[in-house]
């Protein structure tokens, strides 16, 4: 048969399909669907059974089979042969979607079917997946409140929450498909986040397409230190008909603190986010031959602090990112010496020196309290607090004192981080990440310590990025206007 008869084929048995099945899922009470959730699913609306029962099931299995037999027959080996169930059952609860919202009759010949009969040709036709993966996102919006593409994700402002739920619908017209509601946080501003590609594989795809944007949030993070979070996301293919439905992704569930440092990404942000994100991958690959990669370690509990949690578990993970950063291999007097190293690294005109080893003094004996299980009263955690010379709470409330606390910590381990990037990066690193030099001997003189911190922010100067080694920017209370974050 040629390709032509073959896609005929197909097509009838696919109309013959729906004009047997409709009428039992009828009689069943599983349709007509609901104009407000048009969407069936087996095993949860239906049996399987109600379907297999109709010879037009098998008929249509054998079409499938004998037009595409590299993808399901038997001399095709079984771990990679695929079946046609997979696409016999999306196909029938795509139609009926299709026929739904367009207000048609669901059968064979309803121009909703024929769509969805071209998108199973299309699906079939080709062994690649076209997939999106979209994450809702709070805090972050663009300069221009439009839509734009930057380090390979498009970054979509939104006017509410529920607004994503209608763009990302558009993107994965399956989405709804497996639930009644999407999650809801009101956290303004929000924000889509859309990476998009193609894969043999949809959940690898899937995968790798949540690591983009992975890849996007920490580059954002360490040039800004913005408080944006992730909420959920969605992983699916682009197509109503296909091996799968989109999933749904509420895991790990971001931090929504009282406090934020929104971001607000323009197209010239590119060049120095990419930057960034370059950075911290070509300094991993450069101690690729590590079993335990500090640096990636610091990477993975810095951005753990982004997630809900309590404040005593990011602390103990911020504290675990600062000694992988700047530690080294000598275990005596750890916190000694990532108190001095973080004061002679870090320290700017309006973050001295002594103010960031007396900060660090305080946190790690707040966080010495919390790791080793000991009692702490509510007076005497206000003691610690207090000891901070970070930025005045600005607030009564004493949980905000302890967000203000994390967010401190954060910040330093975001600079130290940065830091130490860039003195671990080239051919002639100051730092290397393997075979380090004396450290403290070499911070200990003016003139090479100087010179160290010269060199990284000079580095960031390169890169266009120099705003990764500032302070962070003002924090502002979750309940003040996010309009104010930007004037």
């Amino acid at each position: 048969m040629t390709t032509n008869e073959h896609k005929a084929l197909v097509r009838d048995a696919a109309r013959r399909l729906i004009d047997a099945v409709v009428p039992r899922l009828e009689a069943e009470r599983v349709l007509p669907v609901s104009r407000y959730h048009p969407y069936i699913r087996v095993g949860t609306d239906y049996f399987g059974d109600d379907v297999r029962a109709v010879p037009e099931h098998d008929a249509f299995e054998y079409a499938l089979t004998h037009a595409y037999p590299d993808r399901f027959g038997d001399k095709r080996p079984l771990g990679e042969r695929e079946f046609p169930a997979t696409f016999l059952y999306s196909f029938l609860e795509a139609a009926v979607t299709e026929c739904a919202r367009r207000d048609q009759v669901i059968d064979g010949s309803s121009p909703g079917t024929k769509v969805c009969i071209d998108e199973l040709l299309a699906s079939l036709e080709t062994p690649t997946v076209s997939g999106s993966t979209c994450r809702f996102v709070t805090h972050l919006t663009t300069d221009t409140g439009r839509e734009l593409s930057c380090c390979g994700i498009d970054v979509i402002p939104l006017d509410g929450s529920r607004e994503a739920e209608r763009i990302i619908m558009t993107l994965l017209p399956r989405a709804l498909a497996r639930l009644r509601d999407f999650p809801f946080v009101y956290s303004p501003p929000h924000a889509l986040l859309v990476a998009t590609g193609t894969g043999t594989i949809q959940e690898d795809l899937g995968v790798d397409l949540s690591r983009r944007i992975d890849r996007f949030l920490l580059a954002l993070r360490l040039l800004r230190a913005v408080s944006t979070a992730s909420i959920y996301e969605f992983r699916g293919s682009t197509t109503s008909v296909g091996r799968h439905d989109p999933t749904l992704f509420t895991t790990p569930a971001g931090f929504v603190g009282r406090f934020r440092r929104a971001a607000r990404v323009s197209s010239e942000d590119n060049g120095r986010l990419e930057a960034i994100a370059v950075l911290a991958e070509t300094t991993q690959r450069s101690s690729s031959t590590m079993a335990i990669e500090p640096l990636a370690m610091a990477f993975h509990k810095y951005n753990r602090s982004y997630e809900a949690g309590r404040w005593y578990e990011h602390l103990a993970d911020l504290t675990t990112a600062l000694e992988a950063t700047l530690s080294g291999t000598e275990k005596m007097d750890v916190v000694l010496r990532i108190r001095s190293r973080a004061a002679a690294l870090l320290a700017t005109e309006d973050d001295p020196a002594q103010r960031i080893f007396d900060d660090l003094g305080s946190l790690y004996d707040l966080r010495s309290t919390v790791v080793h299980g000991a009692a702490l009263t509510t007076k005497d955690l206000h003691k610690k607090i207090d000891k901070l010379n970070g930025e005045p709470p600005g607030s009564a409330f004493f949980g905000g004192k302890l967000d203000l606390a994390v967010d401190r910590l954060r910040d330093l381990v975001r600079r130290a981080i940065v830091a130490r990037m860039c003195l671990a990066e080239g051919q002639a690193p100051l730092w290397p990440l393997t075979r380090p030099p004396s450290v403290d001997s070499i911070l200990s003189d003016d003139i090479l310590r100087r010179k160290w911190r010269e060199s990284w922010q000079r580095r960031l100067g390169e890169l266009d990025a120099e705003e990764a080694g500032r302070t962070a920017s003002k924090s502002f209370s979750w309940l003040s206007p996010h309009d104010e974050d930007f004037q």
